[in-house]
């Protein structure tokens, strides 16, 4: 058949396709049971989006490793753009190396079987396998539990920021940070404490790095979609072409604004208000006392509207948190809100002024007999 997508060695994955295809020839989405490529046996549906399907599936040629596969719905296999960002998403993760970053493990086409009558083989779906998560993802616990205390938010927000230095390190802003795209795992470290992992480069960009120029040239496209409008920066909202790391940084900063509040810094009436507003309207305070911490001067500056006033990639924001950060215990239950001790900002004539001289007044919990 004309246009039907094909599979062709690239880095990781590459598809091609038409816009006219037939979709009674699409390969179906697969059921409990099936066997993707011989090897995937698919377990479970876990989730479904806009543009895919991820399953639990079992991989055969490693006994008791179970995977995530992540499929293309049949549906959507006419749009261009959504091709693209699959394959984007897939070239990132694998090239990508961090415990932060969701691990790629493989990518193909699933073919399904010719029909009674058929003359060709059905368009195949790509499909992306990679290891499976447990747990939820940020937006989930939010809405189920409401602001976080600092201490998780302290937490959750400098191992995001890591994971999205390595990404920064290799030249790749990720263009779309959001609650839903921070998972907080059931696994725990170590140190008892769960780990983070930031989801869904699908529409990331280059913005410098040591890709090959094919694979440069794809994630330099800008794609379809632009970023979701309460996390968008306004250099990202007024489409401007400078793309650096300090996109990301905002994106953190109204994550961060979110789990200490419950609320987005910057929200419209609609999408289109809420794009406007991210360019032109002034963030509001953050509610006492976190505006006198070193933690509430960190987001003000996460969220300044100018890239150059904020801080120049993640690596340099997390670096910030930690250097000021006070003994505050990060191994809480998600629902435990812990209050943030009170902090003596001392501001000077450096330009990282609010975050140099922190002096902090510890207060006691509120259930403490002695408060």
């Amino acid at each position: 058949m004309r246009g039907a997508p094909r599979y062709t060695a690239g880095a990781p994955v590459a598809w091609t396709r038409s816009l006219d295809l037939d979709m009674w020839t699409v390969t179906p989405i697969p059921a409990p049971g099936d066997l993707i490529e011989g090897r995937y046996e698919i377990v479970a549906e876990v989730g479904r989006g806009g543009f895919g399907v991820v399953f639990e599936a079992r991989d055969r040629d490693k006994p008791g490793q179970v995977v995530a596969l992540k499929l293309l719905r049949p549906d959507v296999m006419v749009i261009d753009s959504v091709l693209e960002r699959f394959e984007r998403e897939a070239s990132l993760i694998a090239q990508l190396n961090h415990p932060g970053v969701v691990r790629f493990l493989d990518s193909g086409l699933h073919v399904g079987a010719r029909a009674e009558g058929q003359s060709a083989d059905p368009v195949g779906l790509p499909f992306a396998v990679m290891e499976l998560l447990k747990g939820r993802d940020l937006s989930k616990i939010l809405k189920e539990s409401g602001p976080q205390g600092a201490a998780l938010t302290l937490y959750v927000i400098t191992q995001a920021l890591d994971a999205l230095a390595e990404a920064h390190r290799r030249g790749i802003v990720h263009r779309d940070l959001k609650p839903s795209n921070i998972f907080v795992c059931d696994d725990r470290r170590l140190d008892d404490k769960p780990t983070i992992k930031v989801l869904d480069f699908g529409i990331a960009k280059a913005f410098k790095g040591d890709w090959d120029s094919a694979m440069f040239a794809r994630l330099t496209d800008t794609g379809f979609v632009a970023g979701t409008p309460e996390y968008m920066a306004p250099e990202q909202a007024s489409d401007r072409p400078d793309i650096t790391p300090a996109l990301d940084v905002y994106a953190m900063g109204c994550i961060a604004f979110k789990m200490l509040t419950g609320r987005e810094p910057i929200r419209g009436n609609n999408a289109m208000d809420t794009v406007v507003k991210q360019v032109s309207a002034p963030i509001p305070d953050l509610p006492a006392p976190y505006n006198q911490t070193f933690f509430g001067a960190a987001i003000r500056r996460a969220l300044a509207k100018k890239p150059e006033d904020r801080f120049r990639d993640a690596a340099h924001f997390a670096q910030a948190l930690r250097n000021h950060r006070m003994s505050i215990p990060m191994s809480v239950p998600l629902d435990l809100k812990v209050p943030l001790p009170f902090f003596e900002v001392r501001q000077d004539s450096s330009p990282h002024s609010a975050l140099t001289t922190v002096v902090a007044t510890p207060r006691p919990p509120k259930d403490d007999p002695e408060a």
